[in-house]
C-alpha cells in the first residue's frame, strides 16, 4: 500500500503529464469539488486551469496535498456523461467509462473530428 507521500507524488506527476498532454487540469482541495484558485486572479481561467507544465509543477508545490480537476467540455476536448442504474448491468455503452462506489456509471465522450 502506498504511503501518502507516494500517493501525492504520484498525483502531482499525473497532472504534470495531463498538462503535457495539453489537457488543462487545476488544483483542488482533498475532500472538495472545486479548485483552489478562481477566475478572478487568473487572468480570467475558469478555476485557474492551465496545460503550462512549469505552472501545474508550481500549484503542486503550493498545494502539495491537492487533486485534480480536469475541466470537461470545450476547454479539454472531451465531457462525461454520469448514469446510475439499479440494474447497471442493463446498461450497454461502446465508450469507456468507469464506475463510482455508488454504482454510477461515468462515460468519457471525446470530440474528435469527423470526415468533413
Amino acid at each position: 500500500m502506498a504511503t501518502r507521500a507516494e500517493q501525492h507524488k504520484e498525483i502531482r506527476e499525473s497532472a504534470i503529464a495531463y498538462a503535457g498532454q495539453g489537457w488543462h487540469v487545476f488544483p483542488v482541495p482533498p475532500g472538495t469539488r472545486k479548485s483552489y484558485m478562481s477566475k478572478k486572479y487568473s487572468g480570467g481561467r475558469r478555476w485557474g486551469a492551465s496545460n503550462d507544465v512549469d505552472e501545474v509543477r508550481g500549484f503542486y508545490k503550493q498545494w502539495l496535498k491537492a487533486n485534480i480537476g480536469i475541466p470537461t467540455g470545450e476547454l479539454n476536448g472531451f465531457f462525461v456523461v454520469e448514469t446510475e442504474s439499479w440494474r447497471p448491468r442493463t446498461a450497454r455503452c461502446p465508450t469507456p467509462n468507469k464506475r463510482s462506489a455508488r454504482a454510477a456509471r461515468f462515460t468519457v465522450i471525446t470530440n474528435t473530428p469527423g470526415p468533413a
